[in-house]
C-alpha cells in the first residue's frame, strides 16, 4: 500500500484531536537521494516513537535540495515514512519542479501534513518502536550514484501512543466503577 503527500506550497501543520505523545526533528543537512525505493545505497534513518506508538504527522522546514548538476529533477527527491509490511507514505518536498530545473538547487520549502496516517489504513510504527524514513529517487538517473543531496532543513515527526487493549479494559472498569450511585 501507498500513500502519497505532495505539498505545492507551505502550510502549517494542524494536527487535531488528543495531545501529541511526541515528535522527533531529524536533520536533513548532507542527506543523499541515490537510486529506486528499497535500494541498498538509499539513506535510512530510524526514528525512535516508542512500541505501541502510531505517526500522526510529518511537517518539515526549510528543505533545499540539489541536483548536483545532472539530470535529477527536483520532483524525483522522495522521502518514504515505512512502517514494517510494504506500507509507506511517499512524500515529495519539490513535486513542481520537473525537467526545465534539472539538476538545479530546490527551495527552501516549508509546511507539513495533517493528513492521518492512521487513517489512511496504515500504522507506521515498527515492532520495536521504529518510523523507518527512506531518502530515494522516484526515477533513478544514475543508478549507484548520488542524484541528489539535500542540503538544509529538517523533517519532524509526531505521534501518539496507543494504550494496549488491556489497558483500555481497565481505563473502562475504572469508569463504570467511578460512576456508581450509593443509595441512601
Amino acid at each position: 500500500m501507498k500513500l502519497t503527500l505532495t505539498v505545492a506550497s507551505a502550510s502549517a501543520l494542524a494536527l487535531t484531536g488528543a495531545a501529541l505523545a511526541g515528535q522527533a526533528t531529524v536533520d536533513l543537512t548532507g542527506v543523499q537521494s541515490y537510486d529506486s525505493p528499497g535500494e541498498a545505497l538509499n539513506h535510512l534513518i530510524n526514528v525512535q516513537v516508542g512500541a505501541g506508538s502510531e505517526v500522526v504527522g510529518v511537517s518539515w522546514d526549510n528543505v533545499v535540495g540539489d541536483g548536483l548538476g545532472g539530470p535529477s529533477w527536483g520532483n524525483e527527491m522522495t522521502m518514504g515514512i515505512l512502517d514494517d509490511t510494504t506500507a509507506y507514505v511517499a512524500l515529495s518536498f519539490f513535486p513542481s519542479e520537473g525537467s526545465a530545473t534539472a539538476g538545479q538547487v530546490w527551495g527552501p520549502v516549508s509546511g507539513g501534513s495533517s493528513t492521518s496516517l492512521v487513517d489512511n489504513g496504515i500504522n507506521f510504527v515498527s515492532a520495536g518502536g521504529n518510523v523507518n524514513l527512506e531518502f530515494y529517487e522516484a526515477y533513478d538517473d544514475a543508478t549507484g550514484a548520488a542524484d541528489a543531496a539535500y542540503q538544509s532543513g529538517s523533517v519532524t515527526i509526531y505521534w501518539n501512543e496507543i494504550p494496549a487493549p488491556g489497558a483500555l479494559a481497565l481505563l473502562g472498569l475504572a469508569g463504570i466503577a467511578g460512576t456508581r450511585r450509593r443509595r441512601g
